[in-house]
């Protein structure tokens, strides 16, 4: 019997030794097929010699612009002019890129080494670190640069598979993201890169830039498309080529000459609450320049506003969670749809709360509650349907116990901001919590338009009793509230007659 066992366990392992050698000798040729269609792809561009000389050139086209108008999903086209230099051999590159969208928005990136600069279109000021993931904006921009990255990093390489006209490899980098590479069969040539990406709205997705060539034997694109979400998100020509530059001293000094390098934090969201009476409340949300206003009923809460994502819509949660118990989030209102308003609505949607918002919202949301995001497994939300309460163009909508009573009012025309949008009055407090029509800046009176009229406006053909208005966005330099008279003062040079 022993001698039997012996022979079993023996036999065993001599399988698992032979699957595990098998598997070792897959796993290397692999990688020798992977590296050697790299190195043919290199050859053919030129070699490592070629690919690591210094180069500049320009990229002018149209970025389409996701912003927040007045419908879900809009974009509009925006002429985006950039200026990029690479210069391997000091492992140093950079990009100045000019937007014109209301006026002139600017995008710089500088890396050098493993650390990058990054200011955004929309920053106030630069982040600093090491590995973070902007620097591949700028490398996907020049497909030798991906190709240099694919032969630094050759360890992660692996062959992917083939269709009729392309290999596909894929590699790791430094940051952890990993490439897919689409090299072609005929002539070596990389024709598209692919990554899975993550949006904090749509969730995990992924990311496409294609390059096209002028004819068959030119290495240098003359063009090249950046797709999100399956959506062409832009697209340049190459132009203005000088080949060996030198670096643009005067430059790389005027990046950030005086100001204070913000460094690139945890992320971890920063909440503070402070009481407005014995039933409302704000929650500042100081990471994110934005408010959220909680309303406190007999048997449940209300939160208004899911400012920016998922993470920053838990942490509300937990937040209310430690500070009321007994009491569950009963109804997310969020005023429009843009993301800095209901961008965390899929936090509340997983604990059953029903979402207020209006009718041309349904579609974009349920997209939004339908995204996965594996790819920042902290989020940890599953899709689920949600339970909508609609209200629609023109009308109000009234919650109300013995201890709070809100009117939830559509009144998204003329707001000259998006076409539904929801106020939110408290008749007790004699308080309107407003999303973003209007400024009371910490100091001085700010000259206002259609935006902030559209405010007084509703206060008017409503008729409703006003003593503060508290909005949601900005938090910062900011009074905690505004008053008729803050709002009157604002409107004033603008509309002299209003008050007459």
């Amino acid at each position: 019997m022993r001698t039997v066992v012996l022979f079993i366990l023996s036999l065993s392992l001599g399988i698992t030794q032979g699957f595990a050698q098998a598997a070792a000798e897959v796993a290397i040729q692999n990688y020798t097929k992977a590296n050697a269609l790299l190195t043919q792809s290199i050859t053919k561009s030129g070699g490592l010699e070629k690919l690591n000389q210094a180069t500049r050139f320009d990229l002018i086209g149209t970025k389409y612009f996701f912003g927040h108008f007045d419908t879900p999903e809009k974009s509009i086209p925006v002429k985006d002019t950039s200026k990029i230099a690479f210069f391997p051999a000091m492992d140093l590159s950079y990009l100045y890129s000019t937007l014109n969208y209301r006026g002139d928005r600017t995008k710089i990136i500088f890396q050098q080494g493993d650390s990058t600069r990054y200011f955004g279109y929309f920053s106030d000021d630069f982040t600093i670190g090491a590995n973070l993931s902007e620097r591949n904006q700028l490398n996907v921009l020049w497909p030798a640069r991906m190709l240099l990255l694919a032969h630094r990093f050759k360890k992660t390489l692996a062959w992917v598979g083939e269709d009729k006209l392309q290999q596909i490899l894929a590699f790791n980098d430094l940051t952890g993201t990993r490439f897919n590479f689409y090299l072609d069969k005929s002539t070596g040539r990389l024709n598209k890169v692919t990554q899975l990406a993550y949006h904090e709205l749509y969730g995990d997705y992924l990311d496409v830039i294609t390059y096209e060539y002028s004819d068959g034997n030119t290495f240098t694109p003359n063009k090249v498309s950046h797709y999100e979400r399956g959506l062409l998100e832009a697209m340049y020509q190459y132009q203005n080529f000088k080949p060996n530059p030198i670096v643009d001293s005067a430059f790389v000094k005027a990046i950030c000459p005086t100001c204070t390098m913000a460094e690139l934090g945890t992320g971890k969201p920063k909440l503070t609450f402070t009481k407005i009476d014995e039933k409302l409340g704000i929650i500042a949300l100081e990471h994110l320049d934005n408010k959220v206003l909680l309303a406190e009923f007999e048997s449940y809460l209300v939160v208004f506003e899911a400012p920016r994502n998922v993470e920053a819509g838990k942490a509300i949660i937990a937040f209310l969670k430690e500070k009321y118990p007994n009491k569950p989030i009963k109804y997310l209102a969020v005023s429009h749809h843009h993301p800095d308003h209901a961008g965390g609505l899929n936090a509340f949607v997983d604990i059953g709360a029903s979402i207020i918002t209006t009718p041309g919202n349904q579609a974009f949301f349920n997209k939004l509650l339908n995204a996965t995001h594996t790819l920042k497994a902290e989020n940890g939300v599953k899709a689920k349907p949600a339970s909508f309460k609609m209200v629609p163009p023109k009308t109000a909508f009234n919650l109300t116990d013995p201890s709070n009573s809100v009117k939830i009012i559509e009144a998204g025309e003329g707001t000259d901001h998006v076409k539904e949008f929801l106020f939110f009055y408290f008749p007790k407090q004699k308080l309107l919590f407003v999303g973003d029509l209007v400024l009371f800046p910490g100091e001085g009176v700010m000259d206002q338009s259609q935006r902030a009229l559209s405010v007084h406006n509703l206060i008017k053909t409503q008729q409703l009793n006003v003593e503060k208005i508290y909005t949601s966005w900005p938090l910062h330099n900011q009074k905690t509230y505004g008053t008729m008279e803050d709002l009157k003062a604002s409107l004033a040079k603008n509309y002299p007659d209003l008050n007459k």
